[in-house]
């Protein structure tokens, strides 16, 4: 994960990142050695400022955003 991070980094240059899905349920576990491969491979002028976090919704984003979605276009009418 960390060496494909590492290369949406060089194209993207984000200023977060934010993982989510089910991932998010194992992110303690793994950000370090993610953390530690963007260190590697990263210049630090394109990684200044990058913060890596888990999204909040975790593994529900997917059903909520869909929930919100319908809500927009149905809920309404």
């Amino acid at each position: 994960m960390g060496i494909g991070l590492a290369n949406l980094i060089y194209v993207l240059t984000p200023e977060a990142i934010v993982l989510g899905g089910g991932i998010s349920a194992g992110f303690d576990l793994f950000l370090p050695s993610v953390l530690e491969e963007i260190e590697a491979r990263v210049l630090p002028t394109s990684r200044e400022g990058l913060v890596v976090r888990v999204a909040e919704l975790g593994n529900r984003a997917g059903a909520i955003g869909a929930a919100r979605l319908a809500w927009q276009r149905f809920g309404s009418k």
